[in-house]
């Protein structure tokens, strides 16, 4: 069985990292920055990040594939 595409796992943290956005910026106007806010923030950050990650490996598989 195939493992799941760069794109879908990348549109996977994308949803979810404008998700944990969503919540923090619900936490913040509610109670203002607390740690469960800047965790929440932390967390939608490295959501992020994984995203352009895989979005960049899939720009890498191209590219071998290219070569090929």
């Amino acid at each position: 069985m195939r493992g799941r595409s760069p794109i879908f796992i990348a549109t996977f943290y994308i949803i979810l990292g404008l998700f944990i956005t969503y919540l923090a910026s619900n936490s913040v106007g509610r109670n203002g920055w607390n740690f469960f806010s800047v965790l929440l923030v932390a967390l939608a950050a490295y959501d992020f990040f994984m995203a352009i990650r895989f979005l960049m490996l899939r720009k890498t598989i191209k590219n071998m594939q290219k070569k090929d």
